[in-house]
C-alpha cells in the first residue's frame, strides 16, 4: 500500500456525511502524518501499525452502542472503512476481519466451524454476549435448521452443547440496518435475517416445553425479579436518576435469566403479551428495554405490568403511577380474586403442614429430612424439593408469593406426581406417598389429618374445652404452654403459624381418637370466629391461671403429720395496667409483680413462678443451632473424663 492510498481514503473519508469524533481526529492526524510525503513511497511498517492501531481505537469508539458498529450500520462511512481495511490486509499481513475487529478471539464460526473470512460483508456477522466472539448469520441460520428452528447457539468450539441466545445478541439481529438482506429458504422468501427469525423460529420458541413445566419453572423465580426491575424503573424514573443505573439493573435481570436452562430461557422469550391491539413476544419487550437509552419505557412497562398482575394480583408494582391501570385490571377481572386467593392460601399452607406432621413410609436410600425452625421430618424426595421452592419465601415473610408459587408446584409437582406410573416410582413410592399426592392434588389433605387453624383461634377455643375437658386438660395445657412460648419469639408471624400448627397436629395425633376428633370438628365449628381482637387477653388470663395453680408444700407443725399447700390466688395476678400489646412486656410485667410485697411470695413458690414465666420466653434454637451445641459440647471418655 502506497502513502497515495491513504491520502485517497482520507480525502473519501471526508466526503462522508456526519462524521463521528474519532474520524475527524483520524483524518487531521493522517493528514500531519501523510500529506507532505512522496504519494508513490510504500507505507513502512510504522506506518502500518499506526493504520492498525487506529483501526483499534474506531472500534472501542464505536463498540458502546448500536449507531455506527459495522455489523449494524452499513452507512457511508462504515462502508468506506471496511474497503479500506480490506485493502490494507495484504500489506497488514492480516485478514480484513482482524483488522476491523482486533478485539475478537476466534477466526472459525461456533455453530458451523466456517471461516469468518467467507463471510465478505459485516452486516453479517453479529456480535456473541462476550464482546469477544464474532458469529456468522449464514452460520446461525443453518445451525437453526438443523436444530429444527430451535432458538440456540453454540458457545464453545467444537461442543454439542447447545446454548441460549442473549437478549443483547438478540438485540444486534434486530437493529441490522441491512441492505438488501433478503434470502431464500427453498421455496421460503424472507425480507432479512430478523424475518427469518420472526417467522421460523420464534413461532416455535414455546414447542420445546415439558407441558407447562418450563413455564412455572421461569415465572416463579424469575417474575419476582421482572416486577423488581419496572420497579426500580419508576422509582429512577421518579427521583431523575442516571438512566444507567436502569440499564445496570436490566443486566442484573438478564443474568438472572441466562441462569437457567435453554428451554425454560426460550418459553420466557415466547410468552405473548397484549400491546396495542397486538401480540408481541416477552423477547420483544426485553430487546426494547436494552437498547433504550433514557425514560422512555412508559408504555411497554405499563403493558408488563398490566400482564404480570393478571397473572397474579401479588406481582404488582408499588408506584402510583400506575394505580388507574391496577383499579382498571381489578375492576375488569378480579371481582372474586379476594375469595379465591384465600382458598389457594389456605390449601397452600395445609400442603406445607402436611410435609412436617405426616409418616411417610420411604424406601432405603429414598428418604430425606426437612427442617423447620426445630422440627423436622423424614420425607419422600421430592416432599423435600417442594419445601425448598417455599423455604426462601418463609424465610423472607413473602406471604404474597406463596399462592402463585403453591399454583405452580401442584403443575409441577403434584399433578405430574399422581399419574405418574413409571416402573421406578412403582417400586419406591410406598402407599402413604401416594396418598399424599392423591390427596394433595384434590385438596383433601384433612382426610389425612392435617387441619390448619389460626393460633389465635387454636388459643381461644381450647381455653374454654379445658375447663370440661379435665380429661386432656394438661395436654392442653402443655401445647397452650407451647403456643404463648412461640408467640414470644422475635420472629414474623407466618412461621409462628406454621411451628403452632405442626406442634397442634402433633398433639391431636396424641389424644385418644374421640377426643381428637371432637377437637378438629369443634375448631372447625370456630373457623368464621375472628380470635385475634382477644388473642392477649386470653394468653394474660392463661398465664395468670397457670400461675396461680403452681404451689408449694407447707409444713404442718413440728411433728408434721399434716402438710398445707400454698398457692396464690389468680386474683391478685390480674394485670389491668398495662398498656402494651406485646406479650413479651406482658410477661415481664407479671414477673415484676410476683415481686410485689403484697403478694408475699415464699422463695420456693416464687422461683417456681419465675422458672415456668422464663419457660415461655427463652430462645426456639433451630434445628441447625441445636446440632451445632451439641457437636460443640466437650466429650467425656468411659471414667467421665474430659477429653
Amino acid at each position: 500500500m502506497l502513502v497515495l492510498d491513504v491520502l485517497i481514503f482520507i480525502n473519501d473519508l471526508k466526503d462522508a456525511n456526519n462524521l463521528i469524533s474519532c474520524d475527524v481526529v483520524f483524518c487531521n492526524a493522517s493528514i500531519k502524518r501523510f500529506a507532505y510525503r512522496d504519494p508513490v513511497e510504500p507505507l513502512n511498517t510504522d506506518d502500518i501499525q499506526f493504520l492498525i492501531d487506529t483501526f483499534k481505537h474506531r472500534r472501542k469508539e464505536i463498540k458502546a452502542g448500536f449507531e455506527n458498529d459495522y455489523t449494524l450500520n452499513m452507512g457511508e462511512a462504515n462502508q468506506k472503512w471496511i474497503q479500506f481495511a480490506k485493502d490494507l490486509a495484504s500489506s497488514a499481513q492480516k485478514n480484513y476481519v482482524q483488522i476491523l475487529f482486533p478485539d475478537i478471539s476466534n477466526n472459525v464460526d461456533f455453530n458451523n466451524l466456517s471461516l469468518l473470512t467467507e463471510t465478505e460483508r459485516p452486516e453479517n456477522f453479529y456480535l456473541g454476549q462476550d464482546n469477544r466472539t464474532l458469529y456468522r448469520k449464514r452460520g446461525l441460520c443453518e445451525h437453526l435448521i438443523k436444530q429444527n428452528f430451535i432458538l440456540s447457539t453454540r458457545r464453545v468450539l467444537n461442543s454439542n452443547k447447545l446454548s441460549a441466545m442473549s437478549v443483547e445478541e438478540l438485540t444486534r439481529l434486530q437493529s441490522c440496518r441491512q441492505v438488501n438482506g433478503d434470502f431464500s429458504i427453498g421455496e421460503e422468501s424472507f425480507t432479512n435475517f430478523w424475518d427469518f427469525l420472526q417467522k421460523k423460529v420464534f413461532t416455535r420458541l414455546q414447542s420445546a416445553k415439558d407441558e407447562k413445566k418450563n413455564e412455572r419453572k421461569v415465572q416463579v423465580d424469575l417474575l419476582p425479579h421482572f416486577l423488581a426491575l419496572i420497579e426500580e424503573y419508576y422509582a429512577l424514573k421518579t427521583t431523575r436518576a442516571d438512566f444507567k443505573l436502569f440499564r445496570q439493573s436490566a443486566q442484573l435481570f438478564f443474568a438472572e435469566l441466562y441462569k437457567y436452562p435453554l428451554k425454560d430461557i426460550n418459553f420466557f422469550y415466547g410468552i405473548e403479551i397484549p400491546f396495542k391491539d397486538k401480540k408481541y413476544y416477552l423477547l420483544d419487550f426485553l430487546i426494547v428495554i436494552n437498547k433504550a437509552e433514557s425514560y422512555v419505557l412508559d408504555e411497554h412497562l405499563r403493558a408488563l405490568a398490566e400482564w404480570l398482575f393478571n397473572l397474579h394480583p401479588a406481582l404488582k408494582v408499588s408506584h402510583k403511577e400506575l394505580k388507574p391501570l391496577y383499579r382498571r385490571v381489578r375492576n375488569a377481572h378480579f371481582n372474586s380474586a379476594r375469595q379465591e386467593d384465600e382458598y389457594l392460601f389456605n390449601e397452600c399452607l395445609k400442603m406445607l403442614l402436611s410435609l412436617f406432621t405426616l409418616e411417610f413410609d420411604c424406601f432405603p436410600l429414598t428418604s430425606n429430612t426437612i427442617n423447620f425452625w426445630d422440627r423436622t421430618n423424614s420425607v419422600f424426595s421430592e416432599g423435600k424439593r417442594i419445601f425448598s421452592l417455599f423455604e426462601p419465601l418463609l424465610a423472607a415473610n413473602r406471604t404474597d408469593a406463596l399462592v402463585p408459587l403453591y399454583c405452580i408446584v401442584r403443575e409441577d409437582y403434584i399433578i405430574p406426581g399422581m399419574t405418574d406410573r413409571s416402573c421406578f416410582t412403582w417400586l419406591t413410592r410406598s402407599n402413604s406417598i401416594h396418598d399424599w399426592y392423591r390427596r394433595a392434588d384434590r385438596n383433601t389433605l384433612d382426610k389425612l389429618g392435617v387441619h390448619w387453624v389460626q393460633p389465635e383461634l387454636l388459643m381461644h377455643v381450647l381455653l374454654r374445652v379445658r375447663t370440661h375437658e379435665p380429661r386432656i386438660a394438661s395436654q392442653i395445657n402443655k401445647f397452650l404452654d407451647e403456643l404463648i412460648h412461640t408467640y414470644t419469639q422475635n420472629n414474623y408471624d407466618l412461621l409462628k403459624q406454621l411451628r403452632v400448627n405442626i406442634l397442634f397436629s402433633n398433639f391431636i395425633n396424641e389424644l385418644p381418637s374421640r377426643e381428637g376428633k371432637y377437637l378438629v370438628t369443634l375448631m372447625q365449628l370456630y373457623d368464621k370466629c375472628d380470635a385475634k381482637p382477644v388473642f392477649l387477653n386470653n394468653c394474660i388470663w392463661y398465664i395468670v391461671n397457670r400461675l396461680s395453680n403452681i404451689s408449694t408444700v407447707t409444713a404442718g407443725g413440728a411433728i408434721q403429720f399434716f402438710s398445707g399447700i400454698r398457692k396464690i390466688p389468680s386474683s391478685k395476678l390480674i394485670i389491668s395496667n398495662i398498656k402494651s400489646d406485646n406479650l413479651n412486656e406482658v410477661i415481664d410485667a407479671i414477673k415484676n409483680q410476683l415481686y410485689s410485697p403484697d403478694l408475699n411470695l415464699d422463695g420456693e413458690l416464687l422461683e417456681k413462678m419465675t422458672i415456668y414465666l422464663r419457660s415461655l420466653t427463652r430462645s426456639i434454637l433451630t434445628v441447625e443451632q441445636l446440632q451445632e451445641a451439641s457437636n460443640s459440647a466437650r466429650t467425656v471418655d468411659y471414667l467421665g473424663a474430659p477429653t
